[in-house]
């Protein structure tokens, strides 16, 4: 049945009663002309029929307001003297003044994202959006990681994008975000918005519009967003370390925060790039639920640096158990990779092919940014690879820089806490992840020589190593006052069998010689003693050496088995440990 309501000439609203893409009533109004310009025309009508009607009642309310009351019967109408005069703001006004282009401030951070797409904002209207009412949620499909409780990236220019139906007059998109419309392009059915760079905050609501209507993403925060990647250390949920850490998720009001963002990809190898997800990605706020179904060492990472910095912090966390290095390489990458190393990937086994985990869930991240890589991985690169694993690391570094688009990327790298069953594998991997902190200033390292299970490679107590991740990445790329590691800073031979090392603070010992070796002509020994003096360690022994490491191998002890943190012995006054280090003289 249709019925013709007049309004004007040549002008009618036309309601067909239907199923249809709005509902059980799908309204299109227009000229006796096509059904395009009857849509277009039609929804021109209804709003300025509706903003008649709002006028006419704002004006009777406004008559019968000042007809029975005063300014002053409402508290919140009072104008205080001192002020400008403007004692309303416009109802299209945020409710904080967004810091987007003019007013934009930098936040702490050391590193800046590029600047190229900023160009691609738009404030220039393209299409009028006045009448753009109706509900089109099932017409503008953002891409899957654009949703409810989503968290961008700050000082960044932030793309926003996704498809469109391909609807006959549907030729614009726009975005309303933080009280201003930033207007996209649409070809080919696929649409793209760009967001200038701006400041941190939330929630807002985020408002996409083209000509057939609005849909709106709600509870958008804006703050610092990282990638949790790695093997089976990162992707280790906060309920499977049972007791010892069900503090994190005791009450649902200690862990509520609204400002940390939670968002797992799940796992999906991949022979080529791809950016279908096995699952819909949700969004969600930090709560009882959320946080014990997510990343130990992420949630705990975020945690520590949401608090910190007092801004949201997105995780998105797509770690993969078993999972070698070059598993996350692209395929560029890796074919550079294996000019510079004398090693085959082992492809044996789904999980050591390269590329798949890229493939799988980095390549669906294209185009949206991210501070930087929080990185918990090697377990998997012993038993002859780790001699390359610089070479490994530094290609994963360069792949994953390139793939965002962000020469100043940050990393932060988890050395692999202690396993018996092989102490000194893992100990190079530690070597090569601190060679790569040292030679690159945007990538950091956080010291786990201390942490571990004697006889599980999975340590359940994941709380020390990610504070000391947020620690080094909050000290290093954000310039906040965190403590940092006890380091060597020279070294005097005395004799063939003693030399000193004078350290940057004073430290001191706590388990004698534990973790320190000499090299002697048969190679490395555990057989030395070490003395402290405020900042100068002496080593000496029975036999001539020419260097000393430490940190690498330990002796089996009574003691040790039940605390892996007795393997090493060198800690500083406020009980962070001394990272690895190897002398030769």
């Amino acid at each position: 049945m249709v019925e013709r309501f007049i309004f004007g000439r040549n002008v009618y609203l036309y309601g067909i009663a239907k199923s249809g893409r709005h509902g059980n009533l799908v309204i299109g109004a227009g000229t006796e002309t096509t059904e395009a310009e009857r849509s277009k025309k039609m929804k021109r009508t209804i709003a300025c029929v509706f903003a008649l009607l709002m006028s006419l009642l704002l004006a009777f309310s406004a008559c019968t307001q000042g007809a029975n009351s005063s300014p002053n019967d409402n508290p919140d109408s009072t104008i205080n003297s001192s002020s400008s005069g403007n004692s309303e703001k416009p109802d299209d006004k945020p409710d904080e003044e967004p810091d987007v282009l003019d007013g934009y401030e930098k936040s702490c951070a050391i590193t800046e994202f590029p600047s190229d797409d900023l160009e691609k904002v738009n404030l220039k209207p393209t299409f009028d959006i006045s009448d753009c009412i109706f509900d089109a949620s099932e017409v503008i499909i953002p891409y899957q990681l654009f949703g409810d409780g989503m968290c961008l990236q700050r000082d960044a220019v932030n793309k926003i994008w996704g498809t469109i139906e391909n609807l006959e007059g549907n030729e614009h998109i726009a975005a309303k975000f933080r009280g201003k419309v930033y207007y996209g392009t649409v070809e080919n059915d696929n649409w793209e918005i760009y967001l200038p760079f701006m400041t941190a905050g939330g929630p807002f609501e985020l408002t996409l519009i083209c000509d057939w209507g609005v849909k709106t993403i709600k509870d958008v925060y804006v703050g610092e967003v990282y990638m949790l990647s790695g093997q089976s250390n990162m992707e280790w949920k906060v309920e499977w370390s049972g007791e010892v850490l069900a503090d994190l998720y005791a009450s649902e009001a200690e862990c509520k925060n609204d400002n940390i963002r939670l968002l797992s990809l799940a796992t999906k190898f991949r022979e080529q790039p791809t950016k279908t997800l096995e699952q819909p990605p949700v969004w969600n706020g930090a709560n009882v639920s959320s946080i014990k179904n997510f990343s130990a060492v992420g949630y705990i990472f975020g945690k520590e640096m949401q608090k910190k910095l007092d801004c949201p912090v997105g995780l998105i966390v797509n770690a993969i158990g078993g999972t070698i290095t070059e598993s996350w390489m692209d395929e560029e990458a890796y074919t550079e990779y294996e000019k510079i190393c004398d090693t085959a990937c082992d492809e044996s086994l789904i999980w050591k092919k390269h590329s798949q985990s890229f493939n799988g869930v980095v390549y669906p991240l294209e185009g949206y940014n991210i501070r930087g890589v929080c990185w918990y991985q090697g377990e998997s690169n012993i038993y002859g690879a780790e001699k390359n694993h610089d070479k490994a690391l530094k290609a994963l570094v360069s792949c994953f820089r390139r793939f965002f688009n962000n020469p100043q990327l940050t990393f932060s790298m988890a050395e692999l806490a202690r396993f018996v069953e092989d102490p000194v594998g893992y100990s190079i991997i530690n070597e090569k992840i601190t060679v790569v902190a040292r030679e690159d200033k945007l990538v950091c390292n956080a010291i786990n020589l201390d942490q571990g299970d004697w006889s599980d490679i999975h340590p359940k107590d994941k709380r020390t190593i990610a504070t000391r991740l947020a620690s080094e990445t909050l000290r290093n790329f954000f310039g906040k006052d965190e403590n940092a590691a006890p380091k060597v800073k020279s070294c005097k031979v005395v004799s063939d069998k003693e030399i000193q090392l004078t350290m940057n603070e004073k430290v001191v010992l706590k388990n004698g010689s534990s973790g320190f070796e000499v090299l002697t002509a048969e190679g490395y020994s555990l057989k030395c003693n070490v003395t402290i003096n405020d900042n100068v360690i002496t080593v000496t022994s029975g036999v001539p050496f020419s260097g000393i490491r430490y940190g690498y191998n330990f002796e089996k002890t009574a003691e040790n088995v039940e605390d892996l943190s007795r393997t090493i012995t060198v800690y500083d006054e406020q009980g962070l440990p001394c990272d690895m280090f190897m002398i030769n003289f």
